[in-house]
């Protein structure tokens, strides 16, 4: 039982390393000190044209446009970067007095206040927080450093 136990922590320290080729995770994963960018659009890496994305959450990301958040006006209106929809979520159930003009699935919205929005007035699960961390997408997303 105990030797079984052990082999546990290789096989979570590889389903880490994995997480940016099946689009899991693109943060706090063995890359996140390099220059690897691995997302639904494309790759840098020499063998991987891009991620798997099995979750869809890649592919499911926004363009914000406008916002009264110095961060996100820095890291994605001011580069053009993608953020994918579940990290925008987290955010902003973090930072309800947030305004912000975004566009998903080619459809333009703007959101006065993300607190009084339904859709980002809860956080998804704490345990999907740790699971499923995302840094900008897209081609300028190489240039940005949010660490």
């Amino acid at each position: 039982m105990g030797s079984s136990l052990l082999l546990l922590i290789p096989l979570l320290v590889l389903l880490n390393g994995l997480g940016p080729y099946v689009g899991l995770k693109l943060r706090s994963a063995w890359q996140m000190y390099s220059n690897l960018s691995v997302d639904d659009a494309g790759s840098n890496h020499l063998l991987i044209p891009r991620s798997l994305d099995i979750g869809g959450f890649l592919v499911d990301s926004v363009v914000i446009v406008s916002t009264s958040d110095s961060l996100l006006d820095t890291h994605y209106v001011q580069t053009g970067a993608r953020m994918p929809y579940f990290e925008l979520h987290w955010y902003l159930a973090n930072h309800p007095e947030v305004r912000l003009a975004y566009i998903r699935a080619g459809q333009y919205r703007e959101i006065a206040r993300a607190g009084d929005s339904p859709e980002f007035s809860t956080r998804p699960h704490p345990l999907l927080r740790k699971l499923l961390t995302f840094r900008p997408l897209g081609q300028q997303a190489g240039k940005i450093c949010d660490w």
